[in-house]
């Protein structure tokens, strides 16, 4: 939707705080296989992999110290396009509305 009318859109805590997808997130083999290659934390993957897109902004909630600082880390995170493809693949883009998990 964002490249079709040349608009941004942001995704205001992108990690899923709570709900199905962020238990997919932490439980995932393929962002563990990810993770364990850059020796990073599961969600510093799941972060890389959201701002990779150029019309993402993400805003991720941190308040302790320790994620702020890991949030920061994931931006130098350099994802191959062979990782994007694996994680596009094991979580696609929706083809219709979905509700958001409150959290």
């Amino acid at each position: 939707m964002a490249a079709r009318t040349s608009h941004a859109y942001y995704g205001i805590s992108p990690l899923a705080q709570g709900g199905s997808l962020r238990r997919q997130l932490l439980t995932d083999s393929t962002i563990k296989e990810i993770a364990e290659k850059y020796a990073v934390q599961l969600l510093q993957i799941a972060l890389a992999w959201t701002i990779c897109s150029n019309d993402c902004i993400a805003i991720p909630k941190a308040v302790q110290e320790e994620h702020v600082l890991a949030n920061a880390e994931a931006t130098i995170i350099e994802l191959t396009k062979e990782d994007l493809n694996r994680l596009d693949e094991v979580f696609p883009q929706p083809t219709r509305k979905m509700p958001l998990d409150i959290i």
